[in-house]
């Protein structure tokens, strides 16, 4: 700052009158003329960073901004305290801004000072959680975080960022929720890495009373067929019974296993009893009842009734001679003519048959309708010779008795004959003389089944018999086993019936022998 001066000369002229003399003084004012060159001084705020609202960045009207801008002052020499002004935008953009402060005295002298303003993303998201949510458990394991209920209130926690828009929100929610209550925190972070405020909201798990609505589900056993113990009737000891009611068995969802209840009878009768089964579970839910059969019959063997075949091997052609005959099944007797086919007697008087291929005897051979699968039993054979055709022996008559011994035992497919050792007992009588003697490994009644075809026979090999009544006996029988009518009886304690299911106690022949 500096004066410039200019003279002023001014004369003042004072007079005045006065006796006899007079006087005068001159006074000189010097005025100064200033130019005020110097620039006012401005005090600018420092620079700042704000919070962006949004993607386009902040308004001048923030806060913060406003602060700043009314915050530089300015001071003049001359002038004392200037307004100031700045060049601010309406809106700052996201980055940094130069913002200009300028002040102007009275002398026009002017000075301006730049600082900048960021506008910067430094604002976390905000959270959204979910209300607080209570659920069942049907198990003391808990909830399993998959859950629907679950699901949906962990996606219903939502973040916003004033930049970002939508931004992805975590939680830190278990795999299985446990009974009790659980909280899950929330948390998100923007593009820039700023943070929200964690948010947390609670899962109230607790443990309901299943009602157990659902009933049992049984499985019955298969339907059997069992051998009566009697002529009429099965017992439920039978062990097949006690197999048959034992293989039912029950599950239910909630108690697994569970017991079978029937109401078999403690008598099964003949023909087929139907078995009800039911189970009940621990909430007394009742199964839907199902039933299997128990079938009782009479028969091992169940004879077709129609035909029978007499095989014989005749030595002098070596051929076998196989022929049907009628046969007739009255009160539990099977009964048949042979005799038009005379049995060839040198086989028998010789003790043995001649093999032709795979024939090596003369046979009864009945048809089978239905073998039983009923298990394994015993029994005996009884095979009884006497002259003429009526089955009576008069006292000076001989006889052929042959009691055998068997076990048997059916698959449903075939039924296997066995003798025991030392089985079986032959007797021979003539005029009131009898003999009785033991034979090893006799075999005189067999069933078989072709596994091609299904046909089942029961063969009763006579040759066999009367063979060994020869080699025991001897000329005991040399009036038996001459060219005659015998009549041949078949008595077995093997469970046999004929078609109608009926029980067959004897099968009968009359044959005639030939030389």
């Amino acid at each position: 700052m500096y004066r410039q001066y200019s003279s002023i000369l001014a004369f003042l002229l004072i007079s005045g009158c006065g006796a006899g003399s007079s006087s005068s003084s001159t006074t000189i004012t010097e005025i100064a003329n200033t130019t005020d060159t110097v620039k006012p001084v401005i005090s600018a705020p420092d620079p700042i960073t704000v919070a962006a609202n949004d993607v386009f960045g902040t308004p001048a009207s923030d806060a913060d901004i406003v602060v700043f801008l009314t915050a530089a002052t300015a001071s003049d020499n001359i002038d004392g305290s200037v307004s100031v002004t700045n060049n601010a935008p309406t809106q700052f953009d996201m980055g940094e801004t130069s913002v200009t402060f300028t002040a102007t005295d009275a002398a026009g002298n002017t000075d301006m000072v730049s600082v900048t303003v960021m506008v910067a993303d430094i604002t976390g998201p905000l959270i959204s959680r979910p209300a607080n949510i209570a659920i069942t458990a049907e198990s003391a394991d808990g909830v399993a975080a998959s859950a629907s209920v679950i699901v949906d209130f962990l996606s219903a926690a939502s973040g916003e960022d004033n930049v970002d828009q939508s931004v992805t929100v975590t939680n830190n929610a278990p795999v299985v929720f446990p009974i009790g209550v659980t909280g899950v925190s929330f948390s998100a972070v923007d593009s820039v890495g700023n943070t929200a405020v964690s948010v947390t909201a609670t899962v109230t798990v607790s443990l309901i009373e299943l009602v157990d609505t659902t009933a049992p589900v049984v499985t019955p056993p298969a339907d059997i067929v069992v051998l009566a113990g009697d002529a009429s009737e099965a017992y439920i000891t039978d062990s097949a019974i006690v197999a048959f009611l034992a293989s039912a068995s029950a599950l239910d969802d909630t108690d697994g296993a569970v017991a079978v209840s029937d109401d078999a009878p403690s008598v099964f009768a003949l023909g087929e009893t139907r078995v009800t089964f039911t189970a009940v579970d621990a909430a007394g839910n009742t199964s839907q009842s199902v039933t299997a059969a128990v079938t009782v019959v009479s028969a091992l063997v169940q004879l077709s009734g129609q035909r029978v075949t007499l095989q014989d091997y005749n030595p002098t052609t070596q051929a076998t001679v196989s022929n049907e005959f009628a046969v007739e099944i009255v009160d539990g007797a099977v009964s048949t003519d042979l005799s038009s086919v005379p049995l060839n007697l040198t086989n028998i008087i010789n003790g043995t048959a001649t093999p032709l291929g795979d024939y090596s005897d003369a046979l009864l051979r009945f048809g089978i309708d239905q073998v039983r699968p009923i298990g394994a039993g015993s029994g005996t054979v009884d095979l009884i010779v006497t002259t003429g055709a009526d089955g009576d022996r008069a006292e000076s008559e001989s006889q052929l008795h042959c009691q055998l011994q068997i076990n048997w035992q059916s698959d449903g497919s075939i039924i296997a004959i066995t003798e025991p050792e030392q089985s079986i007992s032959l007797v021979v009588n003539r005029a009131g003389l009898k003999i009785t003697t033991t034979i090893n490994e006799f075999d005189i009644m067999s069933v078989s089944v072709d596994q091609t075809t299904g046909a089942a026979t029961l063969d009763i090999k006579l040759l066999s018999a009367l063979s060994e009544g020869v080699k025991v006996a001897g000329g005991l029988l040399d009036t038996l086993l001459v060219p005659r009518t015998l009549h041949i009886k078949v008595a077995t304690t093997m469970p046999i019936a004929d078609a109608d299911g009926v029980d067959v106690s004897e099968i009968n022949a009359i044959i005639k022998l030939d030389n």
